[in-house]
């Protein structure tokens, strides 16, 4: 059987372009990338059959280039923000820590009214 590992609860999916259904889909293919592309191609295709584009002085190579940054932000902006663990009140922050333990690797400048110890040492403190 062409499904081994595919339980019955789920159907095989057919893919179809232009109404026509796809026998056979290439071994790179990865639905989110072709159908944003599909999308695009077929966006542009619009604008320049309707004429949209006559008077601008793009080239090929400019439209190419401005579909695959269309293609960048689309698929990035269809993500969802990474959720990061909440911080205890009252816990140093991740930066806060990494703020302290550098202090105490570098001679800090000494906030006002506090000798650095540069100055400590050579009075005695």
């Amino acid at each position: 059987s062409d499904r081994a590992g595919v339980g019955a609860e789920f159907p095989r999916v057919h893919y179809t372009h232009d109404g026509e259904y796809v026998q056979e889909l290439p071994s790179d293919y990865y639905s989110s990338d072709y159908f944003t592309d599909e999308l695009i191609d077929n966006i542009f295709r619009d604008r320049l059959n309707d004429g949209q584009l006559d008077n601008a002085t793009l080239t090929l190579a400019d439209l190419a280039k401005i579909k695959k940054s269309f293609a960048a932000t689309l698929r990035s902006m269809m993500h969802t923000r990474i959720e990061y663990p909440k911080i205890e009140e009252g816990a140093d922050k991740p930066r806060q820590k990494k703020t302290k333990r550098l202090k105490k690797k570098v001679d800090v400048a000494p906030e006002a009214g506090e000798s650095s110890t540069a100055e400590k040492a050579t009075s005695g403190s």
